[in-house]
């Protein structure tokens, strides 16, 4: 098939797991004898290159990144000047090139995608990775499956976003965030109804489906996300304890280092690894001085992906504190096909990855939960990575040849 990507990142520019999922289906699907082309703003790079059999089409833009982690501004590819910017683009790359299937990797490139369908007659297809068509805050579906009303995101998420996720609080901040609050807002009003006129929608985990289903989007298919890891697994147990992600709220890392105080009293040989930035970096840089964790707590800030991969293939068990209802965390993904075990948080579709009490442990996203889960999860790591050995090529599979498999079901029924 002739297949278009439209993605908001690329490599070089691969700045986290959306990214890599979408390197890795691409790289998957043009093994497998597609001709995959791949549409991605410019951040300072070559203007059309090919990788791994890909095409890599890079559309002009405003903003250069002098570092592949660098990160833009979400206003610059959510306005009504971006969409039919992109549109365009993508209209004349598809009159040119005649691609049968227009694929979207991230929401931005929803109204490019559907405007192009449209007027050429094409059939689109999306994967929807996150909730931003549903609420671009999305802290109302930390705990309810329906989003909010208008009047509940400014007095609720908004307020909640301004406490947790701003530094620096001023008055003149404050007016400027809300503001900019209601903008996405009606951003997310214009790409919730782009999202209903995808041909097929693919979601990436059930949470995403059942989520997308209460709030009026419906026929979704599931399809984890791809994920390919070449190293092989081992049986060797060592004493770190690793977390890799955004040092947010949502990600509940404040929390996790409440829950390593007494299992770092108690089990003197344990030490912390912490790979990701966030605005909590300062909060919790003062939280290891208080708790006494010096000696014990590293934090490496971002890595390159292979060495977040080496960090992960190395530790007795990572994990993964989130309190936000997660899509399908890549990072546990990652960490499984590595052979390390996970304690992770039961929210979202972290579920449908971990089989509990064979790869690792479900818990709360609490203190209480996370503490007793880590002494268990530590005590029984060699029987975790025995059980995730004996699965490796099952999983590997799944997250491979399987999702490849179901890409091209997609493809073909779209077509019909």
């Amino acid at each position: 098939m002739n297949i278009l990507f439209l993605a908001k990142f690329y490599m070089p520019f691969d700045r986290g797991g959306s990214e890599w999922s979408t390197r890795d289906l691409a790289y998957l699907l043009a093994h497998d004898g597609h001709n995959l082309t791949i549409a991605t703003p410019n951040y300072g790079a070559k203007s059309s290159e090919i990788v791994d059999g890909i095409k890599i089409i890079r559309i002009p833009f405003p903003i250069k990144l002098t570092s592949p982690k660098d990160s833009v501004a979400p206003y610059w590819t959510n306005n009504i000047i971006w969409f039919a910017y992109s549109a365009i683009f993508c209209l004349i790359l598809t009159i040119k090139n005649h691609y049968e299937i227009i694929h979207v990797q991230n929401n931005e490139f929803l109204p490019a995608a559907v405007i192009t369908a449209k007027i050429l007659g094409k059939k689109t297809l999306a994967t929807f990775r996150d909730y931003q068509v549903i609420c671009n805050l999305g802290f109302c579906l930390w705990h309810d499956n329906k989003s909010c009303s208008p009047k509940k995101y400014l007095a609720n998420d908004f307020e909640f976003f301004y406490m947790n996720y701003v530094e620096s609080k001023n008055i003149p901040k404050y007016y400027i965030l809300k503001l900019a609050a209601i903008r996405a807002w009606l951003m997310q009003k214009i790409l919730y109804y782009f999202a209903k006129k995808i041909n097929y929608k693919i979601a990436v985990s059930k949470k995403v489906s059942v989520i997308f289903q209460a709030n009026g989007i419906y026929n979704l298919k599931v399809i984890h996300n791809p994920v390919i890891i070449s190293k092989k697994p081992t049986t060797i147990a060592n004493d770190k304890i690793l977390y890799v992600g955004k040092l947010s709220k949502g990600k509940g890392v404040d929390i996790l280092f409440d829950a390593l105080v007494p299992v770092t009293s108690k089990l003197k040989r344990i030490t912390i690894e912490v790979i990701g930035s966030g605005h909590l970096r300062k909060m919790l840089d003062q939280s290891v001085k208080d708790k006494n964790l010096e000696s014990k707590v590293t934090f490496f800030g971002q890595l390159d992906h292979n060495q977040v991969l080496d960090k992960i293939s190395t530790s007795a068990l990572v994990v993964v504190p989130s309190i936000w209802p997660e899509p399908l965390p890549r990072s546990v993904v990652e960490t499984i096909l590595s052979g390390t075990p996970v304690v992770a948080s039961n929210v979202g579709g972290i579920g449908e990855i971990v089989k509990n009490n064979r790869y690792g442990i479900l818990t709360t996203p609490s203190k209480e939960g996370l503490e007793k889960a880590i002494y268990e999860a530590l005590k029984r790591r060699i029987t975790f990575k025995k059980n995730i050995k004996k699965d490796i090529n099952l999983l590997k599979n799944h997250f491979s040849k399987d999702v490849v498999k179901s890409y091209e079901q997609a493809y073909k029924e779209s077509l019909e």
